[in-house]
């Protein structure tokens, strides 16, 4: 893809805003927020197909953007700041507020044909040239000296030779989670289509539990007593005790791509329809249970399933490993605590982090045993289904205190691990209707979004990495759409396999 940068813009937010923080003011992030690695980002292609009666010149041209952007960032004040790492506590904060946002200005010669719009997450792989590119992002560094010293939110409008246009969004993960993020992009295209009316109900900025008051000496004693489940405290090293600063750590250029090896990873837009899903469900589904398992649950246990098997054969086609030290299979994936704290405690509009990730090892006889989806999908289940789970609540309530309280945030580390070759995790955007053309449409009209999707990068290209989201209401069977990466020899395999491949509607190769 030939995309050329034009020029790079620095947006404020608007000098109309109702209450302005002074910039030398601080926003405090919590310990939700804390929990993401600070160089991962959360990267989001809305791409906009113009309609015939539109004039290239005024379609979603880039001086309203510029307009609305400014109006929006007023009541996201925090998304003109930088990243700011304490070197000794660990604790993050937006300092520089009104620093400015950063949107990037391209062209691109090609059209918006159907490799990007209209074709189903795809067919077989394709011509490389062809694939969703980084290029209609900003460019991006995951080392913390490029994090804290450049743009927490960056924005590339690229317009298409046939007058489309796609809008790449850039945030820090360690500001807000998927819905954040969505959120954001729908304030923002109201903003534009309205011209500047002001939100009914602007959005909840400030990060859960970045301040906790003052305790009594037992209370606060008792909080860190309290022994969470996920985390623990690391012995520190001397280069935790002296870490660089943020500022001026400029070490490794990791922009780069991952060294190309023999057994590359490699990602995938999976298409599965509305029919698969119904199909893989009702299969998942125990008939003499009572019990109930969601579309999540069933299409988790199949791709847990066929991953594992297919990994174990590459395996043994390598001949590098053998069940003995084949790595122990374990499945992983975010909930969102909006709906499980309740709305006095994180509100509908609440913008940052409000995630918890559930994780579980999973027994290798159970995933190699024909017909035991059921009971896979019962797992998952379990799993992720906390909703009005007092114990829970209480639990994850203290666990947050805990990790705000902790002197130093450096130290603290998760259970969770991650094995190369064994591990799944999925995080699911499919109930976000992104597609909605009153929500994030930027023109009037109708006009809403052609397509949607979270691109392969440098921080996601990660062996069992995997997105789920809504499919474009163009493509034929709807259904959800699955963005996966997993190394080429599981791929290889996969495509061979009869049960993967009755469900499985299309795909193409990142």
């Amino acid at each position: 893809m030939s995309v050329q940068l034009l020029h790079s813009h620095n947006i404020r937010y608007a000098d109309s805003a109702p209450s302005q923080p002074p910039r030398s003011s601080s926003f405090l992030l919590g310990p939700l927020d804390s929990l993401v690695t600070p160089t991962i980002p959360i990267a989001i292609l809305f791409v906009y197909t113009k309609p015939a009666h539109h004039a290239s010149s005024s379609f979603m041209p880039l001086q309203r953007i510029t307009q609305a952007l400014s109006i929006v960032l007023a009541s996201y004040p925090h998304l003109t700041g930088r990243l700011e790492l304490h070197p000794q506590t660990g604790v993050r904060s937006i300092t520089d507020l009104n620093k400015g946002a950063n949107l990037l200005e391209a062209n691109c010669s090609e059209l918006l044909d159907e490799w990007i719009v209209k074709h189903p997450p795809g067919t077989s792989p394709r011509d490389p040239s062809r694939t969703i590119s980084k290029t209609l992002f900003a460019p991006f560094q995951p080392t913390l000296g490029y994090v804290c010293n450049h743009a927490v939110l960056t924005i590339q409008h690229t317009t298409f030779a046939c007058g489309g246009v796609s809008l790449g969004f850039r945030w820090l993960h360690t500001l807000c989670d998927a819905q954040g993020s969505i959120q954001f992009v729908q304030d923002f295209a109201r903003v534009y289509r309205e011209r500047g009316e002001e939100f009914e109900r602007g959005p909840c900025i400030e990060s859960f539990m970045s301040s906790l008051g003052s305790f009594e000496k037992d209370e606060r004693k008792m909080l860190l007593d309290f022994k969470p489940e996920k985390y623990h405290i690391d012995q520190p090293t001397s280069a935790e005790t002296e870490p660089t600063s943020p500022k001026n750590d400029n070490s490794d250029n990791s922009d780069e791509a991952p060294d190309e090896t023999s057994d590359p990873v490699v990602g995938r837009f999976i298409h599965f329809t509305a029919t698969s899903l119904l199909k893989i469900k009702a299969t998942a589904t125990d008939p003499t249970s009572k019990s109930w398992i969601s579309t999540f649950d069933a299409l988790s246990a199949h791709l847990l399933q066929r991953v594992y098997l297919s990994r174990t054969s590459a395996s043994q086609r390598r001949a590098e490993d053998n069940p003995s030290t084949a790595p122990l299979p374990n499945f992983l994936t975010p909930l969102n605590l909006r709906s499980r704290l309740g709305e006095a405690l994180l509100p509908p509009r609440y913008f940052g982090n409000a995630l918890q990730s559930v994780y579980t090892d999973l027994d290798p006889l159970l995933l190699a045993t024909p017909n035991s989806l059921s009971e896979l999908a019962r797992q998952i289940h379990s799993l992720t289904d906390t909703t009005l789970n007092t114990s829970f609540i209480r639990s994850t309530l203290r666990t947050l205190s805990w990790i705000a309280l902790q002197p130093n945030k450096l130290l603290i580390r998760d259970e969770f691990e991650y094995r190369p070759g064994g591990t799944l995790m999925l995080s699911h955007w499919g109930k976000f209707d992104v597609y909605n053309p009153h929500e994030f449409g930027f023109e009037r009209g109708g006009v809403g979004p052609s397509r949607v999707m979270t691109p392969f990068t440098e921080t996601s290209l990660v062996d069992g990495l995997g997105y789920l989201l809504h499919v474009s209401p163009g493509i034929e069977g709807r259904g959800l759409e699955l963005a996966l990466a997993l190394q080429k020899s599981t791929w290889d395999v996969l495509d061979l396999d009869p049960v993967w491949g009755k469900f499985v509607a299309n795909q193409f190769v990142q």
